[in-house]
């Protein structure tokens, strides 16, 4: 396995070098699929945090993670370039993040990767499920486990027009004339730079406030390239925030399950909020925040984020 450049950007649905993390994807008997991945010490999306010591962010892990399910399925399991990829479900579970300490060196991630289901119409795929076994310098890490759709990009262009009846806008088309509104205070969501947050006009709510998702659409670290819906990463951008607001102190995520019911549109209001109170997981009493996303009355997405809070984050 190599750790010395970046595999090919388009394998993987980036627009920007400097946004690959994967290095390197290899086919084992099982079958199963080896990646390895360089995790950056600097980073003015990913290293934006306040944790104590520093730690390479579990979304970036999740990143990586992603990235190598995309090379694989083009690589080996012969899906075209131009295919739509929808997210359904994604988890990423930390053993206790204590294996993702930033050292002197860029952190070389190792995922373990495995398909217990591939569905294909004729020769193609149209759905699959990846599990990863995560390992750092030794540490074992957790795992990170996708449910995915995959479609071309004609069909993708029917299910967008279906679900708004009208085209819909870009980031670009939009990036001009958006007010931030209220954005949160950096600090209450974990962040030092506020273009790093993704929160706005939060109100008290019962059983927990309420906020509005409104990340800046010229921030490369979550918008890589144009989008005509807010990503996935980006919606558990938000709920990682949000469950941080509610813990209201020092917290780190360790945990984080979505699951995605709809695109969210750019040119509508999105809202977080906890649909039920927070709880104690078994037996690591982490604290488990559930979050849900909706539109228009109508939900987009359901998430929990696990944090480990008190002390030192």
């Amino acid at each position: 396995m190599s750790f010395r450049s970046t595999v090919d950007r388009h394998l993987v649905h980036r627009a920007a070098v400097a946004e690959v993390f994967v290095t390197d994807v290899q086919e084992t008997p099982g079958p199963a699929y080896v990646a390895a991945a360089q995790l950056p010490m600097a980073h003015a999306y990913y290293s934006d945090d306040l944790s104590t010591p520093r730690r390479f962010d579990i979304l970036l892990v999740a990143e990586a993670g992603r990235q190598a399910a995309m090379y694989a399925c083009h690589r080996f399991l012969d899906v075209p370039l131009g295919t739509a990829f929808a997210v359904r479900t994604l988890e990423v579970q930390l053993a206790d993040g204590d294996g993702l300490c930033v050292g002197s060196a860029p952190g070389e991630l190792w995922i373990v990767m495995t398909f217990p289901e591939v569905r294909r119409r004729g020769a193609e795929v149209r759905h699959f499920r990846v599990h990863q076994e995560l390992e750092m310098g030794g540490h074992r890490l957790g795992t990170v486990a996708m449910e995915v759709s995959a479609m071309s990009a004609g069909d993708y262009r029917g299910l967008r027009y279906l679900q708004r009846r009208s085209d819909p806008p870009t980031t670009v088309d939009l990036r001009a004339g958006r007010s931030p509104g209220r954005t949160v205070a950096p600090g209450l969501v974990g962040r030092r730079d506020p273009a790093n947050v993704v929160l706005a006009d939060v109100v008290p709510g019962v059983p927990g406030p309420v906020a509005e998702l409104r990340p800046a659409f010229g921030n490369r670290g979550m918008f890589d390239h144009d989008y005509d819906h807010h990503p996935g990463m980006v919606l558990m951008e938000g709920a990682r925030q949000f469950a941080l607001l509610v813990a209201g102190g020092p917290a780190t995520a360790l945990g984080l399950r979505a699951r995605f019911l709809r695109y969210a549109e750019l040119d509508a209001a999105v809202r977080l909020s906890m649909p039920q109170p927070v709880y104690r997981t078994e037996p690591d009493g982490r604290l488990a925040v559930p979050v849900q996303v909706h539109q228009d009355a109508a939900p987009v997405a359901e998430l929990v984020c696990f944090l480990r809070t008190g002390g030192k984050s």
